[in-house]
């Protein structure tokens, strides 16, 4: 029973566990979709809709922004263990409404700074313009942790689908191993 509880749950599970934790959020924050929706509700107000997606269109989030009166691309200095420098410098595209601050993308990270750069471009463009009416806008983040944690997530998910049939593998092989002996290559 040891063997089998070894064999057949711990070390698949280990292995399948480690896999999933490293893949599921490089890939989660790496590969994200927003869409952007913006209407001027009067000459002076704009309301802006984000509808985030991450893992490929398997988690979705909505937030509104209302009376939104600036778009601005903002850097956060995140300290480092190692380096030359003490930070590594992250950007966003955040709108700004009354004080409060709504990010466009989920997470800060340095990838896609033109992608970043062209909707800040154009969503403040949209909200000084009194006379646009209307901003739809779609932008998908390829960011190369999302390429890093690609294989492991397949990976941990290719384990999971196989973890049945290795578990009956692990049992097998423990009761199989009973009552036979091999002498000079034959079984008796």
């Amino acid at each position: 029973m040891p063997r089998l509880l070894v064999d057949g749950i711990l070390k698949p599970g280990a292995a399948i566990l480690f896999l999933l934790g490293f893949g599921l959020p490089l890939v989660y924050f790496g590969f994200q979709s927003v869409e952007i929706l913006g209407e001027r509700t009067s000459p002076a107000a704009v309301r802006i809709t984000l509808t985030r997606t991450q893992l490929f269109g398997l988690v979705s989030a909505r937030r509104t922004a209302e009376d939104v009166d600036a778009v601005t691309e903002t850097s956060v200095d995140l300290p480092r263990p190692v380096g030359p420098r003490g930070f590594l410098q992250v950007t966003n595209v955040a709108l700004h409404a009354g004080g409060s601050e709504t990010l466009v993308f989920l997470g800060s990270t340095n990838a896609s700074e033109d992608l970043k750069r062209r909707v800040a471009r154009e969503l403040a463009a949209f909200v000084e313009d009194t006379h646009a009416g209307a901003y739809r806008g779609t932008f998908a983040m390829r960011s190369p942790f999302g390429w890093l944690g690609l294989p492991f997530l397949v990976l941990g998910l290719y384990g999971l689908i196989r973890w049945p049939w290795l578990f009956a593998a692990a049992r097998k092989g423990q009761h199989g191993a009973r009552g036979r002996r091999r002498t000079k290559g034959r079984l008796r």
